[in-house]
């Protein structure tokens, strides 16, 4: 899907570009999902529009590009790409597996069941969350 791209919102301050392959990962799925241009790693992801839901998405996605176990707070309690990106690479660096394990799990443990659903649903391809996935 192409999504309309609209201009940085001026108000943010100075445009500062990525500067290295993670932080250009962030703001390419930032962009993608918000919809806007340029994406500075300055730029606050809720300030650009982002809201929880949205939060969720994304690092689902980045879970999946990067191979981290990035935990849906994070977004919040970093969320620049900047910060984002020093978050992943401190994961990263661990190397960690039962760290980062742990902190899945307690995202996981956290979520309702509409929002599991959900997040299912989407990392299958299928659009309706209603129904359950099939397990075989």
């Amino acid at each position: 899907e192409s999504v309309e791209l609209h201009p940085r919102p001026g108000a943010l301050g100075e445009y500062v570009p990525p500067a290295d392959e993670i932080q250009e990962a962030i703001a390419a799925i930032w962009r993608e999902m918000l919809g806007i241009e340029q994406v500075g790693i300055h730029d606050s992801f809720f300030e650009l529009g982002g809201h929880s839901l949205l939060a969720t998405r994304v690092v689902s996605r980045l879970r999946r590009i990067l191979g981290v176990g990035l935990r849906v707070g994070m977004m919040f309690e970093t969320p620049t790409v900047a910060g984002l990106a020093e978050r992943i690479r401190d994961l990263a660096s661990s190397g960690d597996a039962s760290n980062a394990q742990a902190n899945l799990l307690e995202e996981i443990e956290g979520l309702s069941e509409e929002e599991a659903r959900r997040i299912l649903m989407e990392d299958k391809g299928n659009g309706d969350a209603s129904e359950p996935p099939t397990v075989r």
